[in-house]
């Protein structure tokens, strides 16, 4: 399936970028790689992530990579992400 990726998982994963890239660029570099490689195996395998349990949708899922939370929507041909969070922040999708 293809991946595609919101805007606000796009901002998100801006921010993450940011903030670790205070301390370092090059570990910056590899975690939001990394993340983005979690996205990509999602398309693969969709259906790997558990039913988010804020939603109503079966097709809307997460996965987790490390300590962060990749929430996403299976459509028919694509994997859509919608949000990429720190477990430690709220739970906003």
């Amino acid at each position: 399936m293809i991946v595609e990726i919101s805007a606000e998982a796009e901002a998100d994963l801006i921010d993450i970028f940011e903030f670790i890239g205070r301390d370092s660029e090059t570990f910056a570099f590899k975690v939001t790689d990394d993340i983005l490689d979690a996205c990509e195996r999602v398309g693969h395998f969709p259906y790997s992530g558990v039913v988010s349990p804020k939603q109503d949708n079966p097709n809307v899922r997460e996965i987790y990579f490390g300590r962060y939370r990749i929430a996403y929507l299976i459509r028919s041909n694509s994997v859509y992400v919608l949000a990429v969070k720190h477990t430690a922040r709220d739970r906003e999708s």
